[in-house]
């Protein structure tokens, strides 16, 4: 019937999604090659299209390298790249920003996906991020 055909539509996308979110913390954890390798074909394509659409590839080309198809490992593999290089415009920028900050004696903080780029996760580049969050106190 439509119903169950929702229903199974639905608790498809569902296990999709949670499937997602425990790779995300598998990877966190140090095991995300292990629960990958776990996961159903399906369910792996599918967290790799999720993972690429929400800006994962490079943290999934880092950490699940071996374990990708070889399609999935090369275009991992391009966006990687193309985030080491932006890096590298990026903490151009951040390394200005402090020399000018400091040399104008105004103190910052760096939040969010700077911060947890380059303290949390295993290389900055795997920290998918497009702008530059800083924190000044208000005198």
């Amino acid at each position: 019937s439509a119903g169950s055909k929702l229903f199974a539509s639905a608790s498809g996308a569902l296990g999709a999604a949670f499937g997602f979110l425990r790779l995300i913390g598998a990877v966190a954890a140090g095991r995300g090659k292990e629960y990958y390798q776990s996961l159903s074909p399906v369910l792996r394509e599918s967290c790799c299209e999720q993972g690429r659409r929400l800006g994962f590839s490079a943290l999934f080309y880092h950490e699940l390298s071996d374990a990708l198809s070889h399609a999935r490992r090369q275009q991992f593999q391009a966006d990687y790249y193309a985030q080491v290089t932006w890096e590298i415009s990026y903490r151009r920028c951040l390394d200005d920003c402090r020399r000018l900050f400091s040399e104008l004696q105004i103190p910052f903080l760096c939040m969010k996906g700077a911060s947890f780029a380059y303290r949390i996760y295993p290389a900055p580049q795997t920290r998918f991020r497009r702008d530059l969050d800083l924190l000044f106190r208000k005198e």
